[in-house]
């Protein structure tokens, strides 16, 4: 069965760990395998290696491998991934600006952490890397952010 090339690259896009790796490394720069893991709260080792892989794969990011003993991998942004950060924070810029009302409308309360985020929104009209994707709860009554830590 032939896949379509547009559904692979929105599935890559919109996974669950992906974007914040791209975001990792666009705020930070050029990171080593054990310094994205500890800029991303939650990922595990068997998550972050396919996903540095994938992302590898379909241009987002490049690896480089220094000869030294052991050898130096280090993961860096390419022109394609940024790209990519540059049309993903409108979607972002959105979602901070209309989550409150999707938390009332999913579980009828308010979200402190949306509400936290919104205040965020309005002290800094530039997209705030350390929050950059939200989800809802498997429930529908809980907000998640993934952070970025600093």
């Amino acid at each position: 069965m032939n896949t379509c090339p547009f559904r692979d690259m929105l599935a890559r896009v919109a996974d669950r760990w992906s974007m914040l790796v791209l975001c990792a490394l666009a705020k930070n720069g050029t990171l080593r395998f054990s310094a994205l893991k500890v800029r991303i709260e939650d990922i595990s080792l068997r998550m972050l290696a396919p996903t540095l892989r994938q992302l590898e794969q379909d241009g987002f990011l490049s690896r480089t491998v220094r000869p030294t003993n052991p050898p130096r991998v280090e993961y860096a942004l390419t022109r394609f991934g940024e790209s990519l950060l540059a049309t993903v924070s409108e979607l972002v810029r959105w979602a901070k600006a209309k989550i409150t009302g999707a938390c009332r409308r999913r579980a009828g309360t308010t979200c402190p952490r949306a509400d936290s985020m919104r205040k965020l929104s309005r002290t800094n009209n530039s997209i705030n890397l350390d929050t950059i994707a939200l989800a809802l709860g498997g429930d529908n009554t809980t907000v998640t952010a993934f952070r970025i830590a600093e």
